[in-house]
């Protein structure tokens, strides 16, 4: 039987939640952090980050699931952490939209997660759907219109954005926290389809 419910992905959604609910927090209490130094912690951050996960992805064998996308990510994280350290000047004029595309792509990470709970047979899908919706909409606008007043502030990053940091970082923690109880809970009324699925990736292992 083929695995049917894909993967939570659930270290990457953790960190970059708790990444982001710390960061908004930083940059609302501390706003003459500027943009380039912010760049080159940012950067660190996410080089690091990329390192430990590509590290746990090659330790638990997780190359071994024909559906993990950890290494794609890994080393996604990776190569923009170089790139934002070596860059920073450059990109401290644009690090306002570059957290926008890092939210963007949390709020995508948060509808994958409630595609995966339809596969869970579970009713809350559509919550975490228009929640990752809304941070994809949100987020979209600094992309859209980058000249609005709300998405500039001298050499700091705007209020606005500081806010979608702080609501992304913490409803990714708990939407993670409740689909990874509806996953415990299927598993649990439904034993039997999970049973086939381990079976059925050992004999794939020993072929």
């Amino acid at each position: 039987m083929k695995n049917k419910f894909g993967r939570f992905n659930g270290v990457t959604i953790l960190i970059m939640g708790i990444v982001c609910l710390i960061m908004g927090i930083i940059l609302m209490i501390n706003p003459k952090f500027t943009l380039t130094g912010l760049c080159s912690v940012v950067g660190a951050v996410l080089l690091v980050l990329g390192v430990i996960l590509l590290i746990l992805y090659f330790a638990k064998g997780e190359y071994r699931n024909h559906q993990s996308s950890d290494f794609a990510v890994t080393m996604s994280m990776i190569l923009g952490g170089i790139m934002v350290m070596v860059r920073k000047e450059d990109i401290s004029d644009i690090f306002p939209q570059f957290l926008a595309v890092f939210l963007m792509l949390s709020g995508i990470l948060k509808m994958q997660q409630a595609m995966d709970l339809v596969g869970f047979k579970s009713e809350s899908w559509l919550g975490h759907f228009v929640i990752g919706l809304l941070i994809l909409i949100l987020s979209g606008l600094v992309l859209v219109i980058p000249d609005a007043g709300w998405f500039n502030e001298k050499d700091r990053v705007p209020l606005y954005i500081c806010i979608l940091l702080i609501a992304d970082g913490a409803l990714s923690i708990l939407c993670l926290i409740h689909a990874t109880a509806r996953k415990n809970q299927y598993r649990k009324q439904h034993p039997e389809e999970f049973v086939e699925v381990i079976e059925s990736s050992s004999d794939r292992r020993t072929e």
